[in-house]
């Protein structure tokens, strides 16, 4: 049983604890418990360390010298170089990036795109109710990574087809010969978007154009640009990382809002408590369960010996919870401060399109609030969580609402 699972992708393979459909729709009574009675366990079917405390997931997570990013085999091709490189190399480029990407500079670009997402709004809201995920959640993310890229209209069709296939998950019970033809269709679809970004970086160095794949070949006095391969891999980065996270984070704050409708009033009466509601919904909700490390010495977790080359995934979601660090952990509050949430990780390794995420939600979630009023899910509906033990969100999300369009 263990080599059958042991073939499966990371992210599928059975968790003891999680493997019901309400587990994973809801994992945080499980984490709860396990913080209780067993915050470091190894499940011998997975050859795996679960790390389920804050201090210990935070301490793996920063750890550079006892614990690496870097996979013996990795299984599924959507990770790039940046993500799985260690310092001094990974600290270097991703200081070049955050150069790039200044804050000034994101939100100059990502404003200049509220008329395309109200496009947006105009073309679904009316209806009065949509499936969510697929009319806003999937969309909306990737026309602005697109646009700021400057991905030219003809290719998003291309361009979201390869993404689609990078992010597919297999089903649960997928046998493993499926797998290995998914798995294929992945490696097809990573290779076409690296030749199209490099064909596209390439023609940048010889036609600038005011875009962030030319700022991220040409220098000027603030940063230093990156070559054609590293330019290439950060947009398979954001192409992956980024679009996942962002349209997940837009599911799970729509879901919050059918769960709590109170938030959307509380938000239109103190419009000012926006930056604090999105950290709490990262936190509350994050769009990351979870993300794997391997011990590259011998080391101690609570006083349990793990030895070198183990793997350990650290549980984000449990972690994020943890009474020890937020009082009330289990309890939303819109208002939380301080809010030192992992939901993008921590250190070095910390997830780079947290700058995409955080900035979205703040053009997106006002204009939800002032466009959908009455939001619930509409009835004999439930939710179905997406396939992945790693990710948090719903494949679905059917609302109705009433619309409110000037």
């Amino acid at each position: 049983m263990s080599t059958d699972i042991l073939q499966r992708p990371l992210g599928l393979q059975p968790v003891n604890g999680l493997s019901s459909q309400e587990a994973r729709i809801n994992p945080f009574p499980f984490f709860q418990r396990m913080r209780e009675i067993n915050a470091v366990r190894y499940d011998n079917a997975r050859e795996a360390w679960d790390i389920f405390r804050y201090q210990d997931v935070k301490r793996i997570l920063t750890d550079n010298e006892n614990f690496s990013s870097l996979r013996p085999d990795q299984q599924v091709p959507l990770m790039v170089s940046l993500i799985s490189k260690d310092p001094p190399t990974h600290t270097q480029l991703r200081s070049r990036i955050e150069k790039i990407l200044n804050p000034q500079f994101l939100e100059t670009r990502l404003s200049q795109l509220e008329s395309s997402v109200d496009t947006l709004l105009l073309h679904t809201v009316p209806r009065g109710e949509m499936e969510f995920i697929h009319d806003i959640a999937e969309p909306l993310p990737f026309m602005v990574i697109a646009r700021l890229l400057g991905i030219p209209e003809s290719d998003w069709p291309n361009i979201r087809r390869w993404a689609k296939q990078l992010h597919a998950n297999p089903h649960w019970d997928i046998d493993a010969a499926k797998i290995n033809e998914i798995r294929m269709i992945q490696n097809q679809a990573r290779k076409d978007t690296l030749d199209y970004f490099q064909s596209q970086l390439k023609d940048r160095l010889g036609k600038p154009q005011d875009d962030l794949l030319t700022m991220l070949v040409t220098h000027d006095t603030q940063s230093e640009a990156l070559n054609i391969n590293e330019a290439t891999e950060f947009c398979l980065l954001m192409l992956t990382a980024g679009l996942q996270s962002a349209t997940l984070f837009l599911g799970n704050v729509m879901r919050r809002w059918v769960e709590e409708p109170y938030l959307q009033e509380m938000l239109r009466q103190e419009p000012q408590i926006l930056g604090t509601m999105i950290e709490e919904l990262l936190r509350y909700y994050p769009p990351m369960l979870a993300t794997t490390r391997y011990a590259i010495h011998d080391v101690q977790i609570n006083r349990l010996s793990i030895l070198r080359g183990a793997r350990v995934v650290v549980w984000i979601g449990s972690a994020n919870r943890d009474d020890e660090v937020f009082e009330q952990g289990e309890k939303f509050q819109p208002k939380r401060q301080p809010n030192p949430h992992l939901s993008f990780g921590s250190g070095i390794h910390a997830c780079l399109a947290s700058f995409l995420v955080r900035q979205l939600a703040s053009i997106v979630l006002p204009k939800f609030n002032k466009t959908m009023e009455s939001i619930h899910l509409i009835p004999g509906h439930g939710l179905t969580p997406i396939q992945h033990n790693f990710f948090f969100g719903v494949e679905k999300l059917p609302i109705q609402f009433l619309p409110n369009l000037p």
